[in-house]
């Protein structure tokens, strides 16, 4: 009998000592940020305005909304002031685009798009020169 006492109660501390936080009763926020709404694929002519943060946000399962956090960055690089791009017709092919956004705890989740920049129709002239007295 004095071995189950023993063991129960030897049993009853290892659970109690398992199941106690060193944080002070606050678990440690290990969770990151989700962003939503990103998509796989966009496509923007030469000239105009995009706004790559148009319908995406952030939040975080503690801080709430951290849309505000998010940062967007190009390779190559293009200029992005407050989510938008302006891109020219010398910017046209494809760039990859990230998104970033870290909560206060530092969690940090990281989603990627391609962006197409392609040409307006009838943006380049070309001009062809003819001699014919050769």
């Amino acid at each position: 009998m004095k071995k189950f006492v023993r063991g129960s109660i030897l049993l009853a501390a290892i659970l109690a000592l398992a199941a106690c936080d060193n944080s002070g009763g606050t678990p440690a926020d290990t969770v990151a940020p989700m962003l939503n709404g990103v998509q796989t694929n966009l496509t923007c002519e030469a000239g105009q305005e995009l706004d790559l943060l148009n319908g995406i946000t952030a939040i975080d399962a503690v801080d709430g909304d951290i849309t505000d956090q998010i940062t967007v960055s190009t390779m190559p690089e293009l200029t992005v002031t407050n989510g938008v791009v302006a891109p020219t017709v010398e910017d046209t092919g494809f760039y990859d685009i990230t998104y970033s956004v870290s909560d206060s705890a530092g969690n940090t989740q990281v989603a990627y798009s391609e962006l197409n920049v392609t040409e307006a129709f009838g943006q380049r002239e070309l001009i062809y020169s003819w001699d014919f007295n050769v």
